[in-house]
């Protein structure tokens, strides 16, 4: 088993938009929108509408661990 340090992460999310075009593009999913904590990069991410259903999914189903188990608050550097 491994475990990631969670100090490290160097994204941040910054906002995020829902696309519904399903005649012109055949596009439907969530756009996620990150920068990273220096400020000088971006990255955008495409999920697809199936797949942001199981993320939801998986979500659904922490949340019942995630009131017993809290992760460690990161330490800003």
């Amino acid at each position: 088993m491994s475990v990631y340090n969670y100090e490290n992460i160097t994204y941040e999310f910054t906002g995020g938009s829902v696309i519904n075009d399903p005649k012109d593009t055949k596009q439907e999913g969530v756009l996620l929108h990150f920068r990273d904590k220096t400020g000088k990069f971006s990255l955008t991410m495409y999920i697809d509408k199936r797949d942001a259903a199981h993320i939801v999914q998986l979500i659904r189903m922490g949340r019942q661990y995630w009131k017993r188990f809290r992760l460690p608050k990161t330490k800003e550097c």
